[in-house]
């Protein structure tokens, strides 16, 4: 009697979900070239937030705990992409460094060209970069559609911008720093 009953709601389980199962025609759906770009920044981010956080024994660059980043888009297109990168709390309430613009310079660099930009010693901007190179990695790795002309792809470049902070372990010593994303020096 038992196996009988659980050998009917077997049958009745495999036949309903068989019954009930639709296929999902994938290629009737499109996305928008707004969707994708958010896609494409998250993988980006994704791929590349490592090149901040570090633990290394030998520190090159101020040591991030945590990063995270934040993209809006409003309705005319324009993006804003929000970074926040919190200096590793051990490290920097024993060590007297507090952040300065160029830290956030260099975070957007190490980000987006893998390069700091600055020398090590005097943190002096070194050049080993412009504008145009980073308008170059932007559009190849994150802009790059089909879809849309080159006027297009320059226009909504010029038309996202940056904030970054970065947070101290002492609040008060925190800093932000915005501009365009292609901009060399954010205030």
């Amino acid at each position: 009697m038992k196996y009988n009953f659980f050998l009917k709601l077997f049958f009745l389980l495999i036949f309903s979900s068989s019954v009930f199962a639709q296929k999902i025609d994938l290629s009737n759906i499109n996305i928008s070239v707004r969707d994708f770009i958010l896609l494409k920044y998250d993988l980006f981010f994704l791929k590349n937030k490592q090149r901040l956080v570090t633990n290394q024994v030998l520190r090159l660059m101020v040591d991030y705990q945590y990063v995270n980043f934040d993209l809006k888009v409003d309705n005319r297109n324009k993006f804003v992409l929000r970074i926040t990168a919190v200096m590793n709390k051990k490290r920097y309430k024993q060590k007297r460094y507090y952040p300065k613009n160029s830290d956030c310079n260099i975070v957007r660099n190490k980000l987006f060209m893998n390069k700091y930009g600055y020398t090590f010693w005097k943190r002096k901007q070194s050049y080993a970069f412009d504008e145009d190179d980073l308008r170059d990695v932007i559009l190849n790795q994150i802009y790059k559609s089909d879809n849309l002309s080159e006027k297009q792809l320059n226009q909504l470049i010029d038309q996202t911008t940056i904030e970054i902070e970065i947070i101290h372990p002492k609040i008060e010593k925190s800093i932000k720093c915005k501009g365009k994303i292609t901009q060399l020096i954010l205030n």
